[in-house]
């Protein structure tokens, strides 16, 4: 099982980010390929790998249109007060550090086919 530490290590090195003090997100500007980018947050809360994507601003959208590409497979939820998202956690035990590269990569997937699907180009 990967530690707090590790996790939060792997990030900043692979990422070049920094925590904030008492913060357990950090926000990523992740590359996608092909021109896009995804905004994504992630961090350790409690025994949890936590990783939120937002797709649209809530004030750009109706909620009917979010709920438009809500499913079983990607359900929207509300991101702060601002925006919808897609979110994920997964548990610490058997993570590898290397392995938050992979959830990452599954959430910011979900989030960018949500923009292109709502046509909203690469905002996020």
């Amino acid at each position: 099982m990967a530690t707090v530490e590790e996790i939060r290590g792997f990030i900043e090195e692979t990422y070049s980010v920094k925590w904030e003090e008492g913060s357990s997100l950090v926000s990523i500007n992740f590359d996608l390929g092909n021109g896009r980018s995804q905004l994504v947050m992630v961090g350790v809360i409690g025994k949890a790998l936590v990783a939120a994507s937002p797709f649209a601003k809530i004030s750009d959208i109706s909620a009917d249109q979010a709920l438009s590409i809500s499913n079983t497979h990607k359900p929207v939820t509300l991101l702060g007060d601002s925006y919808y998202g897609h979110s994920s956690a997964f548990p610490l035990e058997n993570l590898q550090p290397d392995e938050v590269l992979h959830v990452i990569e599954f959430i910011t997937q979900i989030a960018d086919d949500s923009e292109r699907e709502l046509g909203l180009g690469d905002a996020l």
